[in-house]
């Protein structure tokens, strides 16, 4: 059971079945409440393949080894208007075997803070073992008949991760639509004069290595043309 100071109660923000919750994440024998976790190094080899850059996030409490039956609700608040996202969860398993990976993510409609919660499934996370604990992949957000979908979330939300198997460590959201504001890249291509043109609308940014930073690029309108005289270069478009 989670200390007065997790911030966390059984039964209406997590359910753990067997006891084994860690301690690492309360009352300061490893990091303090609140403090930054380094993601980088602290989620295993295989997520330094597959993360988008350096992260932080707060911790508070963590679950232990996974049973059947263990879920924990995750509230954040996304931008508005509502968008369309697909949904990654980094998961791992000691082995190889086909749907090792195995949980469901659900939306909580009613009852956020209760014991009595009305849930709406999402959808799945099915994928063969990761070979090891902590090598963590993506596995992406399914239907029944395993097609990758999206889901729908804006303003505050609070979702459910109903874990079966494999430990579940993070989830990825990836929006699946252009921003509002219209910013998004159109289109790359190459002129007759070797130059690299970009079609996009908002604001054109970039940037010497794919985490950034990005800043704006001074002066350019679409269509931005640019010559090639980096061994790389990256863009991405913001809204105004």
């Amino acid at each position: 059971m989670p200390t007065k100071d997790s911030g966390a109660i059984h039964g209406v923000d997590y359910v753990s079945n067997n006891g084994t919750d860690s301690p690492v994440y309360r009352g300061g024998s490893v990091l303090e409440a609140g403090t930054a976790a380094p993601m980088a190094s602290d989620m295993g080899g295989q997520f330094a393949a597959t993360r988008m850059g350096e992260w932080t996030m707060t911790v508070n409490y963590k679950i232990g080894w996974i049973d059947s039956g263990d879920w924990g609700n995750y509230t954040r608040t996304f931008p508005t208007p509502a968008r369309s996202y697909w949904v990654f969860a980094g998961q791992s398993v000691d082995g190889f075997g086909a749907n090792a990976i195995n949980s469901n993510l659900g939306l909580v409609t009613a009852g956020v803070g209760t014991a009595n919660q009305t849930v709406q499934d999402l959808g799945q996370f099915r994928s063969a073992g990761t070979g090891a604990w902590s090598r963590n992949n993506l596995t992406a957000l399914t239907d029944a008949s395993g097609a990758i979908k999206t889901v729908e979330l804006g303003g505050r939300q609070t979702l459910r991760w109903n874990y079966n198997s494999g430990d579940s460590d993070y989830l990825a959201f990836v929006p699946a639509t252009p921003p509002t504001g219209g910013a998004e890249i159109q289109g790359i291509s190459r002129n007759a004069q070797g130059q690299v043109v970009i079609q996009y609308s908002g604001v054109l940014q970039g940037a010497a290595v794919v985490t950034g930073p990005f800043t704006d690029v001074i002066g350019a309108t679409s269509p931005y043309s640019t010559a090639p005289t980096a061994a790389q270069q990256y863009f991405r478009s913001r809204a105004p």
